[in-house]
């Protein structure tokens, strides 16, 4: 594998040698609005999945459409204006073989011989494309094709008034400690320093279980799986 990565130049000539960051001219106006122990970063994806912005921290956008359909459902007993969204855009042609290779939310004509497929090649004279249908959280949507899923998507982001930070997918591969340094230090936080309290220390593994609770799980949590990945049981009585 390691003599199929690609050479810098062949990376330079797809997305150019540097990373694009987008929004970095709201950083200011949002660590002086919110408060610091508040400021929270989240990100906003087209994945492979076609996922929709993570759970629990998207705010209500202008446009009623599928992003209030997230914050909609998931964004309950979340204040909204306290969370920077951090969209991520994939190149389309990479996005587009994605969808063959791992399909989920997406439903179009194509098969394991014709992928991405985006267009009837039956037909010679004109572009007929092969339309597009995606369920999202609250309501399915229907496109032209698998381009205009992602020509809608991204321009709805960009339609948004509200702040956010905007990167390429490519560039957290490529640049991924400059675009990560860059974003942590736009919402005046630190994401993996939090992430490394809240997972590293043993206290907070077991925030807000009882010693029967621990009890219950070392008795019903498949120890095939735990062994299998590593996880060491917490001692019992750890509450005494």
């Amino acid at each position: 594998e390691i003599s199929q990565l690609p050479k810098w130049d062949d990376v330079v000539s797809q997305y150019g040698a540097r990373p694009i960051v987008h929004g970095l001219e709201n950083c200011e106006e949002y660590r002086r609005t919110v408060m610091k122990e508040n400021c929270d970063i989240r990100e906003a994806a087209l994945s492979k999945s076609h996922s929709e912005p993570r759970k629990n921290g998207i705010r209500n956008p202008v446009k009623t459409h599928r992003l209030h359909n997230v914050a909609a459902a998931w964004g309950s007993g979340i204040k909204q204006d306290d969370v920077m969204p951090f969209v991520l855009i994939k190149d389309p042609y990479h996005w587009m073989g994605s969808e063959c290779r791992h399909e989920y939310l997406l439903k179009w004509d194509h098969d394991e011989q014709h992928c991405p497929n985006i267009i009837d090649n039956t037909i010679q004279d004109r572009y007929v494309p092969h339309p597009v249908t995606s369920n999202y959280a609250m309501s399915d949507e229907h496109y032209e094709s698998l381009v205009d899923v992602w020509n809608e998507w991204y321009n709805e982001w960009e339609e948004q008034s509200f702040p956010m930070i905007q990167t390429r997918f490519e560039d957290l591969v490529f640049h991924g400690e400059e675009v990560l340094k860059t974003a942590c230090e736009c919402v005046g936080t630190n994401g993996l320093i939090k992430t490394l309290i809240q997972y590293g220390n043993s206290k907070n593994r077991l925030v807000g279980f009882t010693d029967r609770e621990v009890e219950y799980t070392m008795e019903k949590l498949d120890q095939g799986l735990m062994k299998k990945f590593g996880y060491i049981p917490p001692p019992i009585n750890l509450h005494q």
